[in-house]
This record gives C-alpha cells, sequence and structure tokens, in this order.
C-alpha cells in the first residue's frame, strides 16, 4: 500500500476530520498507524470513515468501511473512487 504525501488533499482531510475527535492524540499521530494507536476506538474509527464519506461525497460498501483500521487505509479506498491534490 503507498503512503499518501501529507501534502495531499486526502491527508489534509483525514486530519482536520480527526481534529474534531475528543479522544484524538495528534503527538502519537501517524498516517500508517492503526486508529487505536492515536486514540480513537473501534466506533471512532466507523465515525471517522462515515465523516471522511460526508466530506469527500462518497460512499464506501459497508465491506470497505469495515476493512478499514488507518488512515492510509482509509485514503488509499476513498482514492479509488476520487482524485485529490
Amino acid at each position: 500500500m503507498a503512503l499518501i504525501r501529507r501534502s495531499s488533499g486526502f491527508y489534509d482531510t483525514a486530519l482536520t476530520v480527526l481534529k474534531k475527535f475528543d479522544r484524538f492524540e495528534a503527538q502519537k499521530y501517524a498516517p500508517e498507524k492503526e486508529t487505536t494507536q492515536f486514540g480513537l476506538d473501534s466506533l471512532d474509527t466507523v465515525e471517522f470513515v462515515i465523516a471522511m464519506e460526508d466530506c469527500l461525497k462518497i460512499e464506501l460498501t459497508d465491506e470497505e468501511a469495515l476493512a478499514i483500521n488507518s488512515v492510509n487505509q482509509a485514503l488509499e479506498t476513498f482514492k479509488k473512487y476520487k482524485t485529490i491534490d
């Protein structure tokens, strides 16, 4: 899986969404880490995916959404449907 550039629109959108979570621990954040490693639980991860769908105007399949456990995984999945610079 390719890493998303930290300067990409996908990355910026993801970071903006993550900062809305009270449990988000920015000092532990790295997009390749599982979301639980920087403070989110499984429900937060689902809510993150839903918020990303809303921001990007993309609806993932249930299987795609439930398979996501890191920001890079989410961004790679969303990239299949839309390009953001």
